[in-house]
């Protein structure tokens, strides 16, 4: 993923999202909190690492819920 902010290329971001079994779309969920992940480290201004990824988690959950909230089939 490249860092917008730093501009020192890419930087490795290695990221696990494991499905909740039994819950619906637990596979989708996954994939897509990590693509979230992805978008907010390649898009944070912050060049602090804890900060960077507290973000990135944050909005990946809420994202994950939101999509949940509006679709019940997820």
């Amino acid at each position: 993923v490249k860092h917008k902010t730093t501009g020192k290329g890419e930087i490795l971001l290695a990221a696990v999202a494991d499905g909740m079994g039994g819950h619906n779309a637990g596979g989708y969920a996954s994939r897509f909190a990590v693509e979230v992940v992805k978008q907010v480290v390649a898009e944070e201004t912050s060049t602090e690492p804890q900060v960077i990824i507290k973000n990135a988690i944050t909005q990946a959950n809420q994202r994950v819920l939101e999509t949940a909230r509006q679709d019940a089939n997820l």
